[in-house]
Parts: structure tokens; sequence; C-alpha cells
């Protein structure tokens, strides 16, 4: 009998997760804003510097992908020096964007992996992300095409291309662009569909694995309240993150994960109730 109310269960948690995507699918008319583009034709830099200080920008026509003119980078010294833009002022909390941009090596170079990358500071830590890489050879032009999502305000944030293999290869990059995507809304969760911790009340726990950035919006913390009621961060118990080079022990990221469970400490009976934090092996937070 047990076994027939288990399968049920399961029955309608997998219906569920069939209709879960219909709910985000973006309109198939949107289309995304443009917000800036550089591509070199006033012969200027077009607020593009060095991270490093010591790179060398030009605008040449041999780094042109269209029109008469493109940037050159040259003069590196280091895998992360690299062109790099502050798009600050462009980027709004809970939107998302596309960052394109074309690159290519010059004449006679060896292949090598280029990457476009952004940089973010929150308070005073620096964040660095990959958006995306590829091979790139002096034969033909490459679009790097990448979407991000704001998920906290950042200043300053900039986006950068670098050479991670390579502290001295020079490149090209041209006619990059910065796109926001359509506004879909703010996210809603479904309330009045079973909690999986409900349905399974009898059986397990359900549990999840989270990064602090998936805690920043509210609907993301509702839905883990809603159908787990045992959750692991992902990355913020691990050595690099309490145990950063100086040797001094930090335990920041930890705080900042366990807003979820004080919330729901200090609400009784309220939305967060029953929501406990548990790592391996370190038991219950």
């Amino acid at each position: 009998m047990k076994s027939k109310s288990f399968l049920k269960a399961l029955y309608i948690v997998l219906s569920l997760c069939l209709l879960l995507p219909m709910s985000f699918a973006a309109p198939a008319h949107a289309e995304n804003t443009l917000l800036t583009q550089t591509d070199f034709e006033d012969g200027t830099l077009q607020s593009w510097a060095g991270r490093g200080g010591v790179e060398v920008l030009t605008a040449v026509p041999e780094a042109a992908h269209t029109g008469t003119l493109g940037l050159s980078v040259s003069g590196r010294t280091k895998t992360w020096h690299g062109p790099s833009l502050n798009i600050t002022s462009h980027l709004q909390v809970g939107q998302t964007y596309e960052m394109i941009g074309w690159v290519k090596l010059p004449a006679g170079s060896s292949s090598a992996s280029v990457s476009m990358s952004l940089q973010r500071t929150v308070g005073t830590t620096n964040y660095y992300e990959n958006l995306t890489a590829a091979a790139v050879t002096s034969g033909g032009w490459v679009k790097l095409d990448a979407k991000y999502k704001v998920l906290e305000a950042p200043d300053p944030i900039s986006v950068y291309f670098e050479i991670p293999g390579n502290a001295t290869a020079s490149f090209y990059m041209d006619d990059f662009r910065l796109e926001r995507l359509p506004d879909l809304g703010p996210i809603v969760i479904e309330p009045n569909i079973p909690s999986l911790k409900d349905v399974f009340k009898n059986d397990f726990l359900i549990g999840a694995a989270f990064t602090n950035n998936e805690l920043l919006t509210e609907p993301d913390k509702q839905l883990l309240a809603k159908h787990f009621n045992s959750v692991t961060p992902g990355n913020v118990l691990k050595w690099d993150s309490t145990e950063p080079p100086g040797g001094a022990i930090q335990f920041h990221r930890l705080r900042r994960s366990g807003t979820v469970r004080r919330r729901s400490r200090a609400a009784g009976p309220g939305p967060y109730a029953g929501l406990a934090f548990a790592d391996p092996g370190l038991g219950v937070l």
C-alpha cells in the first residue's frame, strides 16, 4: 500500500517537472535592446583601457572586423592583461544581458584560447567570472557571445578580454555589443502546487544545494523554503572560501548563506519554517 502511495506521489512530482519550463518561455517576438557598442571607427579607444596599465591599445585597420578600424591589443605581460570596459551604468539588478565581441589573432600567431570575462566588485570583494571562451587563430574572426543575469548590484563591473594560457600574445577585438534581453517581469513561484518535502515526508528528506547568488531574490528563497527541508551551501564552506590566502579564517560568505535560516527562526510557523542548513561532515549549522 505504501509502495502505491509512493508511486502516485512520484507521478505527481514528475508531472510538475514537465510543466515548470513552460512558465519561463520567452515571447518569440521579443527583441534585445542595444545599450552600447564599440566599433573604433572614430580612431579612439571608445572607453576601453588596459587592465594592467601596460597594454598597448590602438585602433588600426588590420584589426577591423567590419568597417575600417578595430582594436589591436599588444604589450601584454600577464595572462590577465587585456582590454577592459566599465559597463556599470548600463546594468540593472534582475535583468539579463547579452555581450558580443569579435576576436582574431595577428598574422603568424599560433592558435590561442581567448576569453570574455567579467570583473565585478561587491563591497570590498572582487569577483572574476568567465563568460565564454573559444579557440582563435589568425585565419578568421571568432564571435564570443554570452548572456549574464545581474543578481546583485556591483560597483563597479567591467567586461574584459584576455588570453589565460599566454601572457604575451597579441590579439584583435572589434564590434563589441552590450544588449539587454526583454524584461519578462518578476518571477512568481506556484504556491498552491504540492510541496516536495510534504509529498515525501514519510519517505525521506528533500535536499538542495545552493550558491549565495541563488538567495539574492525573494522567489528563489521562497522556492527553497516551499519544496526542501534540508539545504546545503554549495561553496561557502570550502577551504578557498573560509581560508583564503593570508591565513585568516573568514565566515562572512557563510553568514550571508544563513539569511533564510535566520528568517525561518524569527518567523516561527511562517513561510521559512522548517528549513535547516546542513553540510556534509559538519552537521546542522
